[in-house]
């Protein structure tokens, strides 16, 4: 009987150490699940949100690798959209060197298939400057809001031209065409440069033009490397200046002007306008080299 009992306990003991043994996998098995579950939160969490893209022609870009993924090109870089869309959606972007801003715009242009007056011609401040001029070109055939948009944006850069090539399908879905535009949108205003050296093509545009009319009234046209200005009539008015034309930032007016030697012409309301610069003419950069 004492022996049977001793069996019975030792059984016990046994069955006991079983379920001790059991419960402790359990609760490893849990707690390792757990852990692992931290490991992956916390590795989602720790995944870069935003890859750099390094040029050697001196510039870079930040974009989402989610939706953008980047290959290289012999001048420079793709970065095409894979996220949902209408169709393809891509940038590229371009060093060609000793070239001209309108010769390499040409060169994209010349393969829209589009009617030089279809395709619209603006300038203003390059992506990722505040005093660098640029160039840009766009053309859209797009039927209500589908279609597609190409737009082409070309700065003078360090002996050469940089170049933004940007190809839009739109699917007239605020859900899909917004993420798409807002990704090409936040890249292209992410470049940076190392070292962008001074545009030499206006070398011969900045400096202070007067006049003085018949009663002695003096007025002047001031024209600054930073593509500002001022025009000093009646008022003193904040101008911009492009290749052609002076405005102000309200654009609420434009004027065309030109240079020759050390005259401006300004077309002022059908009126031309002489200006004669002050001081010595400029000198071509190039001639320096």
């Amino acid at each position: 009987m004492k022996k049977k009992l001793a069996v019975l306990l030792s059984m016990a003991v046994m069955t006991a150490g079983f379920a001790a043994c059991g419960d402790k996998a359990e609760t490893t098995e849990a707690t390792t699940e757990a852990t692992t579950e931290a490991v992956v939160e916390e590795a989602t969490v720790d995944q870069p949100s935003e890859m750099e893209y390094i040029s050697g022609d001196g510039w870079r870009v930040t974009y989402d690798p989610t939706v953008i993924e980047a290959s290289e090109t012999d001048a420079g870089a793709n970065f095409v959209y894979i996220g949902e869309s209408a169709g393809t959606n891509m940038v590229s972007i371009s060093y060609i060197k000793d070239k001209l801003p309108a010769e390499a715009l040409y060169d994209i242009t010349s393969t829209w298939g589009a009617e030089e007056e279809d395709i619209e011609y603006h300038e203003g401040i390059f992506p990722g400057t505040e005093d660098k001029w640029g160039f840009w070109r766009s053309y859209n055939t797009k039927e209500g809001n589908t279609g597609l948009s190409e737009s082409a944006i070309a700065a003078e850069y360090n002996d050469g031209v940089l170049v933004f090539d940007i190809v839009n399908h739109f699917a007239d879905n605020d859900e899909v065409d917004m993420p798409v535009s807002g990704a090409i949108e936040e890249l292209i205003n992410s470049i940076k440069y190392d070292d962008f050296k001074d545009q030499t093509a206006f070398y011969y545009v900045p400096g202070v033009y007067k006049s003085v009319d018949e009663d002695g009234l003096e007025t002047s046209v001031e024209l600054k490397e930073d593509h500002t200005g001022t025009l000093h009539f009646q008022d003193d008015i904040d101008i911009i200046w492009s290749s052609y034309e002076i405005y102000d930032e309200a654009d609420s007016f434009r004027y065309e002007y030109s240079i020759e030697q050390n005259t401006l012409y300004l077309d002022y309301d059908g009126n031309t306008l002489e200006f004669t610069r002050e001081g010595a003419t400029p000198t071509d950069p190039s001639e320096d080299k």
